[in-house]
Order: structure tokens, then C-alpha cells, then sequence
């Protein structure tokens, strides 16, 4: 694998389906990307395709948002930058600060400075932050480092 690759466009729709496609747990998660651009992202997940035994949203599943959330963000500046290189995590913590009791948002973002430095190379990884809300309240917090890697870097990882 030569390219990485890339969606077919930039609008909610075009992104939710890229990811459907490539990363196929999202789909069976429901989510739904509802904005993004190399600043911000915006996913929405819903209860019922997320519910643990105890009728809250899985942790699990809260972890997977916030990361799926800053991924788009990296994602989002690596191809505008040139599309040479993409994100990976390198590190997260999540902090879960309350039950998740209906349908959620994940939103991330990242600082201007930090985005143009990983866009220019500059830097190699950039940290992401992500809050997970119910009902306009945060129910947790995550954060993520993000490496910028070449598909032939990755390619060599698994060999």
C-alpha cells in the first residue's frame, strides 16, 4: 500500500462513509460525522447502538468517539498539507466524569499553531483534545497524540 486513502469528499456524508468504509467498527457504532475541518471535528453516537448492560453508553465506546473525533482533525490537516503522511495514535487517556445517558457528541480540536506546525512537518506528533457531551453536558474527556506517519513507514512496521 502505496497511498493512503482518501474520501471522496469533505462534507459530513462523504467523511461518515469513508469511515464506514475503512474503519469498520464506526459503522457498527452508528457514528456520525457531523462537522470537520483541519481545526475541529463534531461525531455523533447514539444509545442504543452504544449501550452497556446498565443502560449508559459503553466507556469503551465514549474512548472510541473522542478518538475517532481528534483523528478526523489530524486526518483532516495531513491531507490538506499534501496527503503524504497520516495520523496514527501514539498515546490517549480518557477521563470519565459521569454516566452517558442518551445520545452523544464527541468534539475535538486542536490549536491553530499546533495544526500549522504538524502541517508545514514541523512537527512530527500533535496532541488532540476531545470532550464527549450528553445533552450539552461533558460526561468525558479525551486526549490523544497523534503521530504523523508515511503509509511505507507503517508498511515497514508490519513486516
Amino acid at each position: 500500500m502505496n497511498d493512503f486513502p482518501k474520501p471522496d469528499g469533505f462534507d459530513p456524508q462523504a467523511l461518515t462513509q469513508f469511515l464506514h468504509r475503512h474503519l469498520p467498527s464506526t459503522q457498527a457504532l452508528q457514528a456520525q460525522v457531523r462537522e470537520s475541518s483541519s481545526r475541529h471535528a463534531v461525531v455523533t453516537g447514539s444509545l442504543q447502538a452504544n449501550i452497556n448492560p446498565f443502560g449508559v453508553v459503553f466507556g469503551g465506546s465514549l474512548q472510541t468517539f473522542g478518538l475517532m473525533a481528534g483523528w478526523l482533525v489530524a486526518f483532516r490537516a495531513l491531507l490538506e498539507a499534501g496527503g503524504a503522511r497520516y495520523p496514527v495514535v501514539a498515546a490517549s487517556q480518557c477521563e470519565f466524569l459521569r454516566p452517558a445517558a442518551t445520545d452523544f457528541v464527541a468534539r475535538a480540536q486542536a490549536t491553530p499553531a499546533e495544526i500549522e506546525q504538524l502541517m508545514v512537518g514541523r512537527r512530527r506528533a500533535i496532541e488532540i483534545q476531545s470532550e464527549l457531551l450528553c445533552e450539552d453536558a461533558v460526561v468525558a474527556q479525551y486526549r490523544a497524540r497523534f503521530a504523523a506517519v508515511t503509509p511505507s513507514a507503517n508498511q515497514a512496521c508490519l513486516q
